[in-house]
């Protein structure tokens, strides 16, 4: 199964191998029946009916009609049965790994689109942001600061960071910081920028001093980290608490 972070229909193949038939077991018909719970739904094109030995495969489509500004998360069930005349019938089931959809990024009153089409993730996979460790002041400041206290966000450490939606908090965890600073002379640039990410939970001063920091740097840099971080969130569907991890 291929999610899309962009889209609310996906589909997958489901393919069931060459069967060894022993004894009686000759003429046994296979179906599979697949759901993925309200308000998801599936379109089933895998073949019914098939005499179970020769392998067989067929495509299942998904439709998540997700509300605007909703999330929800869900699993698909696969329920297969078997078939023979003359027999009891016979069948077993499973679910797949856990997935969510959402369309949070929905448009809102005074905006000209969406952000973002609704889509769906695993949630249960932590992503990790690569892209700063091209910045050259800040790479190298994120560096530092995670090599010190509990090595916050840095992949191994045990302590993702939790991506912030409130951007009133992220604000105050913002001035908590940088407000009234200003950069000492030699510095790279006159902005702020801190780590972790006001956009955090473990930003601010939510962490022990030896856990946090700050870097100045040039203000068009701290906009492209902006920029970064806007296109992360986005490409993985980034929700509130939502752990991922900053490889520099």
């Amino acid at each position: 199964m291929t999610l899309q972070v962009k889209s609310h229909k996906w589909e997958e193949t489901i393919s069931v191998s060459k069967a060894q038939i022993i004894s009686n077991a000759g003429g046994i018909r296979m179906g599979l029946k697949v759901s993925c719970g309200n308000p998801c739904s599936t379109s089933n094109k895998f073949p019914q009916g098939r005499t179970l030995g020769a392998p067989v495969s067929g495509k299942i489509g998904y439709t998540d009609s997700i509300k605007a500004f909703k999330s929800h998360g869900t699993a698909s069930r696969y329920a297969f049965t078997f078939l023979k005349a003359g027999y009891t019938p016979g069948g077993f089931a499973y679910s797949s790994a856990s997935y969510r959809c959402d369309d949070t990024y929905a448009k809102k009153p005074g905006q000209q689109r969406a952000r973002q089409r609704p889509g769906c993730v695993f949630p249960q996979v932590t992503p990790t942001l690569t892209d700063m460790a091209g910045l050259p002041n800040i790479g190298p400041g994120i560096k530092k600061i995670q090599a010190r206290g509990g090595h916050y966000g840095r992949p191994g450490s045990g302590h993702p960071l939790h991506y912030l939606t409130d951007k009133a908090k992220s604000d105050a965890n913002r001035r908590a910081v940088c407000a009234g600073k200003t950069a000492p002379p030699g510095s790279a640039g006159p902005s702020c920028d801190e780590y972790p990410f006001a956009s955090t939970r473990e930003g601010g001063t939510a962490l022990p001093a030896a856990s946090r920091g700050i870097t100045w740097v040039p203000v068009r840099e701290n906009n492209r980290q902006g920029g970064m971080i806007n296109k992360f969130e986005l490409g993985n569907r980034l929700l509130n608490g939502d752990a991922f991890w900053v490889k520099v």
